[in-house]
């Protein structure tokens, strides 16, 4: 009997927090569009490249990992990490980028903002099957890869052009 009433105060709090899915919040979630993407500066400038794509990369890891947790996340605890990921967004858009990386940065900026889109109607319960929205971020973000890997096989191209050619002093 013990076990009983335990056994239902459990499903009772579960029931009540909401658990994993659970009811979308009262307060539905609004998403701040990003500003214009700004160009500023040359890819000639090796420093200002790594500095972007260390940003760039920090940003798109925030959204794999949020990806990576989702299932296991109620939709409150979800509309927190999805806002949350809409102000890193809005951050993302306004780094001022190299002119070799506007593309790449202009494709990431859609993929960031079509799953936070996508998770956005999940949470207000427009959405029911959050693994397809996974499913479809991690595709999106993949077809990305290729381009900013050759961003940064460029900076590492660079980096090596800077190193002196070692000459052999004999005599």
């Amino acid at each position: 009997m013990q076990k009983l009433i335990w056994i239902s105060l459990i499903v009772g709090m579960i029931a009540g927090c909401g658990g994993v899915g659970g009811a979308a919040p009262v307060e539905p979630l609004t998403l701040t569009p990003p500003g214009e993407l700004r160009q500023d500066g040359t890819c000639d400038d090796t420093i200002l490249l790594e500095d972007w794509l260390q940003s760039a990369e920090f940003y798109q890891l925030a959204y794999i990992e949020l990806l990576q947790t989702a299932p296991g996340q109620s939709r409150q605890d979800l509309y927190i990490e999805v806002n949350r990921l809409n102000e890193e967004l809005v951050n993302y858009a306004a780094l001022p980028a190299p002119d070799c990386v506007v593309d790449v940065q202009r494709q990431l900026l859609e993929v960031m903002q079509a799953t936070l889109v996508n998770l956005q109607a999940y949470v207000n319960g427009e959405q029911n099957d959050l693994q397809n929205i996974i499913n479809q971020a991690q595709v999106s973000f993949s077809s990305v890869r290729p381009a900013f890997d050759a961003l940064i096989f460029r900076m590492e191209q660079q980096y090596r052009q800077l190193i002196p050619t070692p000459t052999l002093q004999g005599g």
